[in-house]
């Protein structure tokens, strides 16, 4: 399972998206501007200052280069 915590109009978050799409595998979005999701996202990447920012199985890979170097490997 691949999380994906992004906001609207990233375009690095709808690639990682469509990457997930492309390589079929099971992928939540969550947007960090609805509900508690901002303050999930802070306490899950402190210091974190742009999105995407990727979860694969439970750890945080990184963003967008990382999902792309992990789905291809």
């Amino acid at each position: 399972m691949i999380i994906i915590y992004g906001s609207p109009n990233c375009t690095w978050c709808t690639r990682a998206l469509k990457l997930c799409e492309d390589y079929d595998v099971s992928t939540a979005y969550l947007d960090i501007n609805e509900g508690r999701n901002r303050d999930i996202f802070k306490d899950l990447f402190p210091g974190a200052t742009t999105v995407p920012q990727i979860i694969v199985d439970g750890e945080h890979i990184g963003g967008y280069a990382e999902l792309q170097r992990h789905l291809s490997s």
